[in-house]
């Protein structure tokens, strides 16, 4: 076969489906050695120059991407691909001549439009059913998403196959840095915007360190998204700005040292397609707390503490009881180990190309 991979969403500083696009291509080169992959990008990195098909962008930074992408169909329609993957999953209005299999990582933009920008929601509602009407195959991430996928749309379930995300098998310890932090400390890790509900986690801990004597930071990692200055107002409403530590963009060493020694990670989002952190910080033997919406409860299994997003109390009360039970945490990271084996690898690739 001759695939094209459609890889802008895959950078130096890449988060979330960015990480999860890199491992399966990855994945899917080493398991079709006879295939020939070509990465079409507008930029060249260490990841695609070895086989990049450049396709110039002269688009202005604020449309940049989805310039691109409808410019792509017309660009590419001579090139004998078999199949084009839709990596980052960008909706357009010319379809391919060729086979696309598009990636829907979740239907937050639809769901949840007040978390995205207005130009985006606009954009998607214009052209994303035509979209998925006109691709070969479409690739989601977990059971909650493909459900939402035939739900919303109308399609066949015969149209969508879930790759689940896989992760790296964790590094030993003696392979990890120093500890980043010296106090003990309570972790999130992921995009600090409204979606994310990091208002709830800091009214939470706001009551932890108010009725009780725990010494405990709260770090939250991560780069800014939409609604941050919310965030921030609210950290400083609370006079919490001397007990957490916004660390901005973290690399992956970084991330694992912070996962590998926190007492607790907790990710009380509202709504995600999958949710990596969560499983990463199993992986790495910290007990987790995260919410019972969306496809969260597939990610963490009965290994994680599974709470209501809007219930701060609940939060609170969660978050005390694991800090204060040793039994309870241990329980927790040996079921976290046990759940994160099911992401090591990832199933269903022989789907994709059928």
């Amino acid at each position: 076969m001759k695939i094209g991979i459609i890889t802008d969403i895959i950078r130096d500083d890449s988060t979330g489906i960015g990480i999860y696009s890199k491992y399966l291509i990855e994945a899917l080169v080493k398991r079709y050695k006879g295939s020939e992959f070509y990465f079409i990008d507008y930029e060249k990195n260490d990841f695609n120059r070895k086989s990049l098909l450049l396709i110039e962008n002269h688009s202005k930074r604020f449309f940049k991407t989805i310039v691109w992408h409808n410019i792509l169909p017309k660009k590419v329609a001579k090139v004998k691909f078999d199949y084009i993957l839709n990596m980052i999953g960008c909706p357009h209005f010319y379809p391919y001549t060729q086979k696309e299999i598009i990636f829907v990582y979740d239907l937050s933009i639809l769901l949840f439009p007040h978390t995205h920008p207005l130009s985006g929601v606009i954009y998607n509602r214009m052209l994303f059913k035509k979209t998925i009407e006109n691709c070969h195959k479409i690739i989601t991430i977990s059971e909650n998403s493909k459900r939402e996928l035939m739900g919303n749309y109308n399609i066949s379930d015969k149209k969508i196959e879930i790759i689940f995300p896989t992760i790296p098998k964790p590094l030993k310890r003696e392979n990890i840095s120093e500890r980043p932090i010296n106090d003990r400390y309570i972790l999130y890790i992921g995009t600090i915007e409204t979606r994310k509900n990091i208002t709830s986690l800091l009214k939470a801990f706001y009551q932890l360190k108010k009725g009780n004597n725990y010494s405990h930071k709260l770090v939250i990692g991560g780069k800014k998204g939409v609604g941050c200055s919310d965030i921030f107002k609210l950290t400083k409403e609370l006079k919490l700005e001397n007990m957490v530590i916004f660390t901005g963009y973290i690399t992956e060493n970084e991330k694992v040292c912070l996962y590998q020694h926190a007492d607790l990670f907790v990710y009380p989002s509202i709504y995600e397609g999958f949710g990596m952190p969560p499983l990463e910080a199993m992986s790495y033997g910290c007990p987790v707390i995260t919410s019972n919406t969306s496809s969260l409860p597939e990610v963490v299994g009965e290994a994680g503490i599974k709470i209501d997003p809007y219930d701060v109390n609940n939060l609170y009360l969660a978050m005390k009881r694991v800090l204060d039970k040793k039994t309870l945490r241990k329980q927790m990271i040996k079921r976290g180990y046990q759940q994160v084996k099911k992401f090591f690898s990832p199933s269903n690739l022989d789907q994709l190309f059928t």
